[in-house]
């Protein structure tokens, strides 16, 4: 932050009546008060300063390099962020199933679900950040504070609507995080005690109250509550992530005591989060957790299996009748499931003579009164919707055994890169440049998806991750050096700046206060 001071004129002083001055004093105290006023609030709306600190503009490469990550920024928590990202694209390009440690060649499936929500922690932090860390903003700098982070979450919020238009097989966060960047606007002056409080009420009734609801209200879908509640990225897994996250940003995280405590803590909720998941479930509930997908299609529709695929010769469908396009999906039921009034040598069925299942009876689509809905879903059904939600650590289930534990583990790794930040600056220098600017990054990372996959195309490649990670190592690495901040962390700011009505960012030097 800059900090102005302005004093009067000591050749004036000896003029000044008493009264007078006392009053001149008092306008000049005033005005010097709205100029730090103004400056700190465009430091508090950004808090991303340039990843290299500040040094003449025509510093060498050498110097630029050596500067990288010095305070006011916090290293490690760049480099926290670099692995997310890293997480992020192992988990989309390599795709593993599940980790076997005997097998280092499955252990980029720790990334699945686990990056996210490493993210989400994060991105907790920041906020905390950008609204003054341990120095919580005034009632006066909030007005400001609140639209700054609206502009900036709804320029989040846009990206991600871009890059969903891109149409890759990725499911792209940062639509959720625009939205619940703003929900946790009316929450920017809580104390770090209460909002850690509120992160264990969101990670423990949160899951198993949606999964409830999912069961009770016959599993909506609608695109906004798909967005906020029953995606793939669940908003109670990750409002309890990013509350923790805006409660540790108060912390005091350039101090080692700090790291290891985070660490530590970290690694008892990693220990009872994933020791929850073995808990065996009770009888009455198991019948249903196996006529679910084993158990994942009641917390989220993010975790149901995908179909397996098979050339058609080694198909049998003798019997069978199919509809579909040609290059698109076939269906096909068996013959005691097409109607009566047309024979299989018939082709096609209108909309009203398709083959109704259990799943598709009258009901379904004609609605259902209390009465039907009470003989329908059972107690044991809804006992099991919240025994998994609390239950389950599968990745990206929201549940709040994977809550604990995979935020846990955000907390070990987090605590890891602020002890080891320091001592490994060289060898963490270039994840942490992608950490300086984890929004180009991410956007990067899908754009060249795209362009390597083609229109819906999936990438199935041994060679795409390799070139994936070195090139955003490297061309993250050469802009922090050279450039500062990435484009589109510029571009936030200038959101935020221009929903707050900010004043433009305050130069010193070379370096912009923003």
């Amino acid at each position: 932050m800059v900090v102005t001071s302005v004093k009067p004129p000591r050749a004036l002083a000896g003029k000044w009546q008493s009264d007078v001055k006392a009053i001149k004093v008092s306008k000049l105290l005033q005005v010097t008060h709205e100029i730090d006023y103004k400056i700190q609030l465009v430091t508090t709306i950004e808090q991303s300063e340039d990843p290299v600190a500040p040094a003449h503009s025509q510093a060498s490469f050498r110097t630029r390099l050596q500067n990288f990550g010095r305070p006011p920024r916090v290293m490690g928590l760049d480099l926290a962020r670099g692995l997310a990202i890293l997480g992020m694209v192992v988990a989309h390009l390599d795709m593993p199933e599940e980790v076997d440690l005997f097998a280092p060649g499955t252990w980029g499936a720790l990334a699945n679900g686990r990056s996210s929500l490493l993210f989400a922690l994060l991105a907790g932090i920041s906020i905390s950040f950008m609204t003054g860390g341990r120095s919580r903003p005034s009632a006066a700098e909030l007005p400001q504070i609140r639209l700054a982070m609206l502009g900036r979450g709804a320029f989040i919020f846009a990206i991600g609507l871009v890059l969903e238009l891109l149409n890759t097989p990725i499911a792209v966060i940062l639509t959720i995080y625009g939205v619940l960047y703003v929900a946790a606007i009316p929450f920017l002056r809580w104390s770090a005690g209460k909002l850690l409080v509120l992160s264990v009420i969101c990670a423990v009734l949160g899951p198993a109250t949606l999964a409830v609801l999912k069961t009770v209200l016959l599993e909506p879908f609608a695109p906004g509550v798909m967005l906020t509640f029953f995606g793939i990225y669940s908003a109670a897994a990750w409002l309890a992530l990013i509350f923790a996250g805006m409660a540790i940003g108060q912390f005091r995280l350039a101090s080692a005591a700090t790291a290891g405590k985070l660490l530590a803590a970290g690694m008892v909720l990693a220990f009872i989060g994933y020791g929850a998941a073995l808990i065996p479930a009770p009888g009455s509930v198991t019948p249903f957790l196996e006529e679910s997908f084993d158990g994942e299609e009641l917390i989220g529709d993010s975790s149901m299996p995908m179909p397996e695929y098979a050339p058609a010769e080694k198909l049998d469908l003798g019997g069978m009748y199919c509809e579909g396009e040609p290059g698109s999906y076939v269906s096909c039921v068996p013959p005691e499931e097409v109607p009566e009034r047309q024979s299989m040598d018939e082709p096609g069925l209108s909309s009203d003579q398709w083959p109704h299942s259990s799943s598709y009876d009258a009901s379904y689509f004609s609605g259902m009164g209390w009465a039907e809905l009470a003989q329908t879903i059972s107690p044991e059904e809804i006992g099991a919707s919240a025994w998994l939600a609390f239950f389950s650590a599968e990745p990206h289930s929201g549940a709040t055994a994977e809550i604990i534990g995979s935020g846990g583990f955000a907390l070990i790794v987090l605590g890891l890169c602020l002890l080891v930040a320091a001592p490994l600056r060289w060898i963490a220098l270039p994840v942490a440049a992608m950490g300086s600017m984890p929004l180009t990054a991410y956007c990067a990372h899908l754009v060249s998806y795209f362009i390597a996959a083609g229109p819906g195309g999936m990438l199935m490649s041994d060679t795409a991750l390799p070139l994936t990670v070195m090139a955003l190592l490297i061309g993250s690495t050469l802009w922090a050096i050279f450039l500062g901040r990435g484009p589109l962390e510029r571009l936030a700011g200038l959101s935020a700046r221009a929903m707050a009505g900010a004043p433009n960012p305050v130069q010193t030097g070379n370096r912009t206060t923003e």
